[in-house]
């Protein structure tokens, strides 16, 4: 699912007509889809920096929710499972492993389902 989105986030940068340097650096730090096409539509109507930076953070505010939700279940993962699978966090992910967990409670199992 990543490389579809990345491909129309990359052609939606393009035809921003921002600089593709910003587009660039904002596929690398801000780890959201949503956030990213939010931030990309107020960068290309010259909304000021603070405002995109806030608007990216609002948005991503959800995954602190998803972290909250899931942080008993990980708490039983070894430490750099801890540390890995969390980037791999999105929407969907979240949603089905909170429902798997709900149902399964083996630590290895719910670590290898998300």
């Amino acid at each position: 699912a990543s490389f579809p989105f990345g491909l129309a986030y990359g052609v939606a940068v393009s035809a921003s007509g921002i600089d593709p340097v910003s587009g660039i650096l904002a596929s690398w730090t801000v780890m959201a889809g949503a956030a990213q096409l939010s931030m990309l539509a107020l960068m290309s109507e010259g909304v000021p920096w603070g405002l995109v930076v806030l608007t990216g953070l609002v948005v991503n505010v959800r995954f602190a929710l998803y972290s909250l939700a899931l942080a008993p279940a990980f708490r039983a993962f070894p430490a750099g499972w801890r540390l890995a699978l969390p980037y791999l966090m999105t929407d969907q992910a979240a949603a089905l492993s909170l429902a798997y967990f709900a149902r399964e409670a083996d630590p290895l199992a719910r670590r290898w389902y998300y």
